[in-house]
């Protein structure tokens, strides 16, 4: 708190790095070890008065415990939900977590999307790849249009990743336009204001070009996001 003072920061918002990694099959196992990380973190951040908050990480084996974890977090100071690129082997925009979103947006935490994914199969590598398979699935799959007032932030890849990310989902676009129907997967119109109107937020890289990623519209939507 007091390098934070030295450096002008307010607020940091805290994620685990256990969790990157971490994967298990066995449900009683995900609830034990989530919700023990919970309550330390709460406990711990609690003795800062506002200006460390975390995220909540939760089981998502089990649907009715995750969803209860994240009303006990809400009620205990969480800001956020940790959330890797993919879970399960599912991506961001599989119908199984849509449960989870409908509680998240109604208990206004936003979907923390935070690079790394678990040892299991399918999974990428743990800096831009889940971060942008994470972003093309959730807006391929509407998730922003099916919960207006969720909000989703994309965590420690950089911002770089932005012009490719979009540049897909245009190609993917026109070539539904085109009716090409060599791929199953549908496009997705972009929107002048996306990441305003869609709710996205993007942590920065201190190497990112703030210049190039303006364009995008992107000047309300970006935040700090470092190792601290």
């Amino acid at each position: 708190l007091a390098d934070m003072d030295r450096i002008g920061v307010d607020v940091q918002v805290l994620f685990p790095t256990f969790f990157i990694r971490y994967g298990t099959n066995n449900p009683e196992a995900e609830v034990a070890l989530t919700t023990t990380y919970n309550r330390w973190i709460a406990e711990r951040s609690a003795k800062s008065n506002g200006r460390l908050r975390w995220t909540a990480v939760l089981p998502w084996l089990d649907a009715d415990r995750g969803i209860e974890e994240m009303r006990w977090a809400k009620a205990h100071g969480a800001c956020g939900i940790f959330k890797r690129g993919q879970e399960l082997g599912k991506q961001a925009g599989d119908s199984y977590f849509l449960p989870f979103y409908e509680e998240a947006s109604a208990l206004n935490l936003p979907i923390c999307v935070h690079t790394g994914n678990p040892p299991l199969p399918g999974g990428d590598g743990d800096r831009g790849f889940p971060i942008i398979k994470a972003f093309m699935s959730l807006l391929l799959a509407g998730i922003p249009d099916a919960f207006p007032k969720l909000r989703f932030g994309f965590i420690e890849a950089g911002a770089s990743w932005i012009p490719y990310a979009l540049a897909q989902l245009a190609t993917l676009q026109r070539q539904k336009e085109l009716g090409d129907t060599r791929s199953r997967r549908r496009g997705v119109a972009l929107k002048d204001d996306l990441f305003r109107s869609d709710r996205l937020f993007v942590t920065l890289d201190s190497v990112d070009r703030i210049e190039h990623l303006l364009p995008f519209g992107l000047e309300d939507s970006l935040m700090i996001g470092t190792d601290y």
